[in-house]
Parts: C-alpha cells; sequence; structure tokens
C-alpha cells in the first residue's frame, strides 16, 4: 500500500500509510517487538480494531476530497517527491499537537522547539501558506493548494487535544462543498500614510553634498542636513547678537538661501509631475509633504523660506497646466469641429487627472492639505484661463455655441465633473466652473454678432436659391391649397426657429437676443429681395409668368408675416419694424400687378368695369388672410 501511495504524483497518497494513533514514539523495529510481546490478546484485538476503523475513515475522507480526487492518476513526478498533503496529516495522540510528523517522538526535548517553530500558521490564502515536513526548513505552497490548521491555537503551544476533535477539525477543513466558490476579499482602504521626521544630525554634510542628495530626490536625507545647517547658523547668528555678521556667516547664509530654492524647485517639479508620473511620485509626495509641514512649523525662524503651502498649491496649479496643454488642439483649418472635439478630449483628461488624485496622491498627503478638493479648484482656473485662449480664436457660431455648451452643460455632466468616478469626494456645489461675468458676456455677444452675420447670409442664400431654382429657367412656381406660393418663407422661418431652439438650451435670455437679432436682419430681407426680383422680372416678356411671380410672392411674404407672430410677445419692437416692411412689399407687388392688369385690360375693358376687377383682384391676393 505504502508502494502505490507513493506512486501517486502531485501530494496524493494512500491513507493506509498513516502510522496508527499509538504509534508516534516507535520505529518499525520497536512496533514490530511490541507486537511479539506478552500483550493480552484481548487488547491487540481492540487495538487492532481501532486502528482499521481510523484507517477506513480516513480512507473515505480522502477519496471524497476534492483535492485528492484532482490529483489522482497524475503521474508527472518521481516518486521521491514529498507529498505536499503530507503535511496535514493527524498526528498521533501521543505527540504534542505541536509536533508535524508522526514519526518524531513528542518526549525528545531537542525536537519539539524545533518542530514547533516551524509549525505553519492558520492561513486561507495560497501565497503565505507553509508546508512542514519532518525536520525540513517551511516551504512555499504550490499554486492551486489550500493551507489547513488543525486544531486551534492553543495546539500550537503543546497543548493536547482529544481525538475527538482533531477528527472534527480535519472533517471539517477537508468535507467537499457542491460548488468550490472563490473566497471573496473586501477590498482595502487605504489609509494616508503618517510620517515622523527623524532626528536632525548633529553635524550637517557640505552643501555641495546637501545639494547633490536634493537632486538625486533623496529628500528626507536632504532636509535633515539642510535643518542641521539652519541650527547651525541660527546658534553662531544668536552667539553674535546685534553685532555684524561675519563674512563667513554671510555665506552660509546665501548658502542656506540657495539650498532652500533648490530644495522648493525639486519639490515644485515633484508635485507638477505627480498626475503624469503616479506610482513614481507616490512615496516622495510623502516627504514632500513632510517637508512643508515642518516648515510651516519653522515659518519666521531664521534661514528659512515662506510660502510653502502656497508654492505647493501653484505646483498643483501648472501640472494641471501641462495636462491640459498636452490636449490634442486641430485648426480651424483642419477640422470645421476643432473647439467641440478639443473641449471633448480636454473633458476627458480632466477626469483623468482627477481621478488618479482621488486612487493614488490623496492618500500621500495629511488630511490638513484637500488634496481632492485642492485639485478641484486649481482645475477650474486652469480650464478657465484655456477657455480664455480659445476664445481668441473662434470665429464662427458653431463653435460660440460649443464653448457656451462646454460651459453649462458638458462641464457639470457625468461626463466630467458629474463623473460616477469622482464621487463622492467631488460635491454637487464644487463642480460648476466659475468664471468672470464679463468673459461671459463677451462669448454671448460674439455669439449673437455671429448669428446675426449668418442670418444676413442665409437669407442672401434664400435669394441666390430663388434665381437658380425659378428666375434663371422661369419655371412656373408650385401651387399648394390652390394657391400660388414658394419654399421663401418656410426656409426663413425654420432657419430662425433652429437658432432659437439650439439658443435656448443653453440660456432662456440669449435665446430671446438671438431672436431679435434674427429679425434685426430680416426686417431689412423684404427690401433686398424687392430689388432682385424688380431686376430680373423687368426683362420678362410673358406676362402671364410675370403675374404668376407677383401673385406668388404676395402670399409667401404673407405668409412669413403670419409666422413670425409668435415672437412677438418676447421681441415686439423688432416684430413691429418687421411688420412694416413685409406690409410695404407687399403693397408694392400688389399695386404692380393692377397697374399692369390696368394698361393691358384697359383697350378691352369698358372703363365702369376696371374698378370693378380691381377690387376682385385685390380679393384674390387676400384669400389666404
Amino acid at each position: 500500500m505504502a508502494d502505490n501511495g507513493r506512486g501517486e504524483s502531485d501530494g496524493a497518497f494512500d491513507v493506509t500509510d498513516i502510522p496508527a494513533w499509538d504509534e508516534g514514539p516507535k520505529s518499525m523495529e520497536e512496533s514490530g517487538a511490541m507486537e511479539n510481546s506478552s500483550t493480552p490478546t484481548v487488547f491487540k484485538d481492540k487495538m487492532h480494531q481501532v486502528r482499521k476503523s481510523f484507517k477506513g475513515s480516513i480512507r473515505r475522507m480522502g477519496e471524497k476530497s476534492p483535492l485528492s480526487l484532482k490529483n489522482k492518476g497524475s503521474t508527472s513526478k518521481k516518486m521521491g517527491n514529498t507529498p505536499d498533503l503530507l503535511a496535514h496529516t493527524p498526528p498521533s495522540p501521543n505527540l504534542s499537537i505541536g509536533s508535524s510528523s508522526p514519526h518524531k517522538s513528542a518526549g525528545d526535548p531537542s525536537q519539539s522547539p524545533q518542530v514547533q517553530k516551524h509549525q505553519p500558521s492558520h492561513s486561507r490564502t495560497q501565497s503565505d501558506s507553509v508546508i512542514v515536513f519532518g525536520d525540513e526548513l517551511p516551504k512555499k505552497q504550490g499554486p492551486g493548494r489550500w493551507s489547513f490548521r488543525l486544531g486551534s491555537k492553543k495546539d500550537k503551544t503543546g497543548a493536547q487535544t482529544s481525538k475527538q476533535e482533531q477528527l472534527e477539525v480535519l472533517t471539517e477543513n477537508w468535507a467537499p462543498t457542491e460548488e468550490m466558490k472563490p473566497e471573496v476579499t473586501e477590498e482595502a482602504v487605504e489609509v494616508p500614510i503618517s510620517y515622523t521626521l527623524p532626528e536632525i544630525p548633529v553635524a550637517p554634510l557640505s552643501v555641495m553634498q546637501i545639494n547633490k542628495l536634493i537632486e538625486m530626490e533623496v529628500l528626507e536625507e536632504a532636509y535633515l542636513n539642510l535643518l542641521s545647517l539652519r541650527k547651525e547658523f541660527q546658534h553662531e547668528r544668536t552667539a553674535l547678537g546685534e553685532e555684524d555678521s561675519p563674512v563667513e556667516l554671510a555665506h552660509k547664509e546665501k548658502d542656506l538661501s540657495l539650498l532652500y530654492n533648490s530644495l522648493r524647485t525639486k519639490l515644485n517639479a515633484i508635485v507638477r509631475q505627480s498626475c503624469a508620473l503616479p506610482s513614481r511620485n507616490k512615496e516622495l509626495l510623502v516627504h514632500v509633504a513632510c517637508i512643508i509641514q515642518e516648515e510651516e512649523k519653522r515659518e519666521g525662524d531664521l534661514g528659512g523660506m515662506s510660502g510653502w503651502r502656497d508654492a505647493w498649491r501653484d505646483a498643483v496649479k501648472e501640472g494641471l497646466k501641462d495636462t491640459v496643454k498636452g490636449v490634442h488642439l486641430n485648426s480651424h483649418e483642419e477640422s470645421a469641429s476643432w473647439l467641440a472635439v478639443h473641449l471633448g478630449l480636454l473633458g476627458k483628461a480632466v477626469v483623468e487627472d482627477l481621478e488618479k488624485v482621488k486612487t493614488e496622491l490623496v492618500n500621500s498627503y495629511p488630511l490638513s492639505f484637500n488634496v481632492f478638493e485642492t485639485y478641484t479648484l486649481c482645475c477650474h482656473e486652469v480650464v478657465g484661463e484655456h477657455l480664455k485662449r480659445l476664445l481668441e480664436k473662434v470665429t464662427e457660431m458653431r463653435d460660440y455655441h460649443a464653448l457656451l455648451d462646454f460651459i453649462i452643460h458638458r462641464y457639470t455632466s457625468e461626463k466630467i465633473m458629474g463623473s460616477i468616478s469622482l464621487q463622492p469626494e467631488l460635491k454637487e456645489e464644487q463642480r460648476t466652473l466659475k468664471l468672470d461675468e464679463d468673459f461671459m458676456n463677451k462669448i454671448k455677444t460674439g455669439y449673437c454678432t455671429r448669428v446675426q452675420v449668418e442670418m444676413r447670409s442665409s437669407l442672401d442664400k434664400v435669394i441666390e436659391l430663388e434665381h437658380e431654382e425659378m428666375w434663371k429657367d422661369s419655371n412656373e412656381p408650385e401651387i399648394d391649397e390652390d394657391f400660388y406660393n414658394s419654399h421663401i418663407h418656410m426656409d426663413i422661418w425654420t432657419n430662425i426657429k433652429g437658432k432659437a431652439q439650439a439658443t435656448r438650451r443653453l440660456d432662456m435670455k440669449l435665446e430671446q437676443n438671438v431672436v431679435r437679432c434674427c429679425l434685426e436682419e430680416l426686417k431689412q430681407f423684404p427690401k433686398r429681395f424687392e430689388s432682385a426680383f424688380v431686376q430680373w422680372s423687368s426683362a420678362l416678356t410673358d406676362s402671364s409668368l410675370w403675374a404668376v411671380y407677383h401673385i406668388t410672392y404676395i402670399n409667401s411674404f404673407s405668409a412669413l408675416k403670419e409666422h413670425m407672430e409668435g415672437y412677438r410677445d418676447t421681441c415686439p419692437q423688432q416684430m413691429e419694424q418687421l411688420g412694416k416692411e413685409v406690409d410695404g412689399l407687399v403693397h408694392r407687388l400688389s399695386q404692380t400687378l393692377l397697374e399692369r392688369f390696368q394698361t393691358d385690360a384697359k383697350v378691352r375693358l369698358k372703363p365702369d368695369l376696371i374698378d370693378v376687377i380691381k377690387i376682385f383682384i385685390y380679393g384674390l391676393f387676400h384669400r389666404k388672410g
């Protein structure tokens, strides 16, 4: 049976190889001699039954074990390898629980302490578990295996337990489950690092050595020696009293100033790069925070510098500026949507930096630094300054709209400052991008100006389109609901409505200004259209088509006035002026048509019928009203 057990690889074994509970201190020869002694037959039979019963229970338990089933049949390891699971075989009741091998005597004082020393502690992790076999040193348990502890903590101190307790513990650890589920571990909560300044050396290093340490970012040693040099300077200066400082002391003061400037420059560089290289600078930031706090304690003393916290905040801001500068920015010539794309990338970069601050940098500082809040406020400032520079490049209405949309909506949305990854540290009142009112008014004014310019351009295109589609080839206008009509009024109305709706999502007051600008430009359109139409129609020889065109535009501009009436409440002055211009155009077109009709019909009609026909024609022009 022993051969079969050793023939199974990767820790599998035959439970019949396990020695009986009473075999602990005896060798194989001693066991054979004991069986041939004069022990009563009844006692031998009882012991034999106990051994047989125990071996049977262990055999059944081993067969059910998932480890035994997994390793059964594997022959990849040599026969001489020690099975890992032998480290967890139940010890003899005659031995101390601290013993790791059933073949070691509990009564041998030379072995007991050593075995107890290497007794593996209970662990549920694969990396920490060790296995002790005989006198071998502890070994790392192989991957994919579990370590089990027999008994309680008292077992490790040598206290004996009953057979029943050991069997219960063994059965509990080895009992197979229906489904092997991975052990769920709670995510470790990282605690802010605490740091205590070591003892300041009595004699400082040389100035060159201290400066070299600063350059090499050995901050702790460099700062301790800098404090030692500063203390030395203070003692010498105090000893002089009111006397003038000698040249050597003046040089030492200058050296201190140079070293402090070098130290501050190095600290600023570390803080500035902390978001770009969070893993590298994480531990250095602990020393940075300690130095700042220590200098704040010593602020006002001789030989030092002030404003360390402000310098730290400036470094934070400079680091965020570097991030913003690194965001890709196309020119207007390269892409029509250059600004919208850039603002999208900018928001993504901001979120990534703040995520690094939250997850990696915050715990390098004491709570008094308010790191996440400081980074957030600096981020608002940096983004605001960047938007001011972008405004100088904006020339189109869509770019003004993209800028306003980013400030009012997108920056505070779930994609940037409202991102779930930044909660709950980033409070709702801290998400808003606070900008100067003058800056916002400048953007809105530029937006309205571009709206008016684009409105003029679109109205000019209406005339051009009418010329290309109708006048150029003398095409007859379409008939809509038994009336001649054109698409002019619908094109203009939908254009203004689209601009108003797009602006409404930004700001209600801005929407009114946009509509007002559109109406200001629209009131000049009737005369421009009339001028172009008269110039073309004067050369038209087909009097019938000439009359149809006049009727068409009378109907179209009358419909335009009706559509624009919806803006009378918000822009009464502009609507009043627009109404006058449209009515004037309709009247002039009607009058021209009547005069042309009167000239053509005067020869063929009696004079008393001309007035009747005038009234009839005028009624045709205004039937839709």
